[in-house]
């Protein structure tokens, strides 16, 4: 999905032609459709942000959310690495700006300086963006975008819910002029205040109820232009006249220009109070945050939604300069539309055409805007603004109840809770903590031993003779092994502690002599989890056991020993490359202990007479074998060499090992001073799959398959016998190795 490179491949702007008109159709209406939603919302957007006693700036923050829409349109269109990415002002990061210019004019030296307020709020804006285009640009650029990923759903659908109940909040003043809060609990609870929100509260749950059940693209723009002309119908039936409307307030207020948007905005830093401006430095912070946040999350939406890879990092550098763009011209945050770009696919748009469409519809209202903006009801304003919060809180809070862990849906309520009370930021913060504490609980509740065995149960891949593997049965309680596994910490790394020692007070074993640990599938451990390791080791001094780690990384062992484990305290502690190895070893050990030791020099003739009836038949057999010496490291064959024969050992040790080419090899078997190998190669003739070497000087006798072919000619019956055996060899290693499984 994601490319290496910093380059993506842009495909050009599909030039006009009398010829495409077909193809151009379905981009030209998904363009219009698309703004018939846009557009409206963009006037919410800007009567959420400057309600209450600054809403007459509502026109101006119209154009400030139309540029916006305009410029990153056009960028991202272009520069999306998907051809028909849709983009727009996002309603979650607006939550957290009208926020932000709420507490502006409330900090402003000049409450009563309309211009100074004005100039404030836009730079605020203005710096906003350019400083977040910034670090989208620099994420991508950096190829960090997926980093954001290691933040905790729980901790985004919380802030997502947060910025649905701020809608919810921010909707009450657009339709009724009155904010939320104790201070106007009197005027809240008035039956007048209840009746002016009914109607937007009623329009809200329509959109929502038919937002949910009914997929079909043009239901939102007929919904929303339906409400519109209800109102009016509303005023025919009532004999209400627009004028008397507006001096109600019933409609949105009206700006002397007919141009919503003038450079002269964008030029106002002088005017501006740098230090209510600075006051805002932590809003800022949160909203760069949450933007790239909110950004993957669409980004992974429109993915899903059709079925077309996107190149994050590249989106993120074109992202991060159209909000360049836009705050240089005045604009506001935005980005890629979930809900926009999979309904121009929908409607056919498969081409950058669609996302300029759209841009060209919202730059003609950004100029002719004032005509209708003023003619639009704050009831269906409201109720825009309205809807989107408590979408955003139902699919948060109620739809996430039945399908994430109830503990994610506590930790949503949680961060809800600190982002309605204290901060977006400050949410943030919260919910890592808690979502941090509560993946160490359900870490630490996992089995990190994931195979506990016996030497009686497990034993290495050597060879050994009848009557030492009984030793070795009989004797195998002695060595307890755990193969551990995961990511070690203090709370994991205990129960190892814990088990050894539930293992040593269990009577009706025998004493253990040996504690083997396997690390092969432990990921990584962590610092705390060393000071458990060293109570394991100074365990073993009291209990006298000795202690073995295997298949330990070199990181691993310099950790271990930084912090005294390998200290001389006379406690024996070794440690093996491989647990094969470390079981040998152990082995080698417990038959020292039983004056059972391995005889590395059987003669070959001694060994051919278990083989045959009589010696007669061995001396026979000989005759046919090459006798081969090789030095200790010498590879006697290796894996994809032509098979050709088996090989009977007389002195010495070979070792049989496989590997991919990747990892390190693995030990198959391991034969000393007698048995034989490489019979499959006699049979099949097909190449060798293993590596087959000396790990000490040995003497071999090498039986060719043309050899072979001549005993069954000239010694049928010696012929039958060293079958016979060969059938017995593999059915005993079958059984060996079903009894380790």
């Amino acid at each position: 999905m994601n490319k290496t490179s910093n380059t993506f491949d842009i495909s050009p702007i599909e030039p006009f032609s009398f010829f495409q008109f077909k193809y151009l159709l379905p981009n030209f209406l998904a363009g219009l459709t698309l703004s018939v939603i846009n557009i409206p919302f963009c006037i919410s957007m800007s009567a959420y942000i400057f309600s209450g006693q600054i809403s007459y700036l509502i026109p101006i923050g119209a154009g400030v959310m139309l540029i916006s829409c305009s410029v990153v349109s056009i960028v991202i269109a272009v520069g999306s690495s998907y051809k028909g990415m849709i983009a727009a002002p996002q309603s979650i990061i607006i939550s957290i700006i009208a926020l932000m210019t709420a507490s502006i004019v409330l900090h402003i030296d000049s409450p009563g300086d309309t211009d100074r307020i004005l100039s404030t709020v836009l730079t605020a804006f203005m710096v906003t963006s350019i400083l977040t285009g910034i670090f989208l640009f620099l994420l991508g650029y950096f190829r960090l975008g997926e980093l954001i990923r290691f933040i905790p759903y729980p901790v985004i659908g919380g802030q997502i819910a947060g910025a649905g109940l701020l809608l919810v909040k921010g909707s009450i003043p657009v339709i009724s002029g009155i904010s939320l809060g104790f201070n106007n609990i009197n005027l809240l609870l008035r039956a007048d205040f209840i009746l002016s929100l009914l109607p937007a509260v009623v329009f809200a749950l329509i959109l929502f109820y038919v937002n949910r059940h009914i997929k079909y693209f043009f239901i939102m723009p007929v919904l929303i232009l339906s409400g519109i002309a209800a109102f009016y119908v509303f005023l025919l039936i009532n004999n209400i006249p627009i004028s008397e409307a507006k001096a109600n307030g019933w409609l949105l207020p009206e700006i002397g220009s007919t141009l919503l948007w003038s450079p002269e905005f964008t030029l106002s830093f002088n005017n501006a109070d740098w230090i209510a401006l600075k006051g805002e430095t932590r809003s800022i912070l949160t909203i760069m945050f949450m933007s790239a946040v909110i950004y993957l999350i669409k980004a992974s939406g429109i993915e899903m939604g059709t079925q077309k890879d996107i190149e994050f990092n590249h989106d993120l550098k074109v992202t991060g300069a159209a909000n360049i763009i836009a705050g240089l011209a005045g604009g506001i945050i935005g980005f890629n539309s979930t809900t926009g770009t999979i309904l121009a696919q929908k409607l056919g748009a498969h081409s950058r055409w669609a996302g300029l469409f759209h841009a060209f519809f919202c730059i003609v209202a950004l100029f002719f805007g004032t005509f209708f903006i003023s003619y639009l009801p704050k009831v269906i304003i409201g109720g825009i603004t309205f809807f989107l919060g408590i979408s955003f809180l139902v699919e948060w809070i109620y739809d996430s109840w039945f399908k994430l862990p109830k503990t994610d849906c506590l930790l949503i309520l949680v961060i809800l809770f600190v982002v309605a009370t204290v901060g977006f930021l400050e949410s943030v913060g919260v919910g890592i903590i808690i979502a941090s504490i509560i993946f160490i609980i359900n870490y630490s509740r996992l089995n990190v031993i994931k195979h506990e065995y016996s030497g009686k149960n497990q034993r290495s891949q050597v060879d050994r003779k009848l009557d030492h593997r009984r030793i070795l049965e009989t004797q195998g309680t002695n060595l307890y092994g755990l193969v551990l596994q995961g990511f070690l910490f203090f709370g994991s790394a205990n129960n190892i502690l814990a088990r050894i020692k539930l293992r040593l007070s269990e009577k009706p074993y025998t004493k253990v002599n040996f504690v083997v640990l396997d690390f092969q599938n432990v990921s990584n451990i962590d610092t705390s989890a060393v000071n458990c390791f060293i109570k394991i080791k100074q365990l073993s001094k009291r209990e006298k056991f000795i202690l073995i780690n295997t298949n330990m990384k070199k990181g691993l062992v310099k950790q271990l020993k930084h912090f005294g484990y390998y200290s001389d305290d006379n406690a024996e502690c070794f440690t093996f490359p491989d647990l094969d190895r470390g079981l040998e070893w152990c082995e080698d050990k417990i038959l020292e202990e039983h004056k059972a030791v391995d005889k590395v020099n059987i003669p070959i003739t001694k060994q051919l007479r278990t083989i045959f009836k009589n010696n007669k038949m061995a001396a026979q057999f000989i005759k046919y074998l090459e006798k081969r010496s090789y030095y200790r490291g010498n590879f006697i064959f290796q894996q994809g060499d032509s098979a050709n024969g088996l090989y009977l050992i007389e002195s010495g040790e070979i070792s049989i090992m496989y590997g991919d080419g990747k990892d390190k090899s693995v030990r198959i078997r391991s034969m000393r001073g007698s048995g034989l190998f490489g019979e499959m190669g006699l049979y099949s003739g097909e190449t060798r799959f293993a590596d087959a070497f000396a790990e000490k000087d040995s003497a071999l006798y090498y039986l060719s398959r043309k050899s072979f072919k001549q005993i069954h000619i000239e010694n049928p019956e010696i012929a039958i016998d060293f079958h016979q055996y060969i059938i017995r060899l593999l059915s005993e290693r079958l059984r060996e190795n079903n009894y380790d499984l």
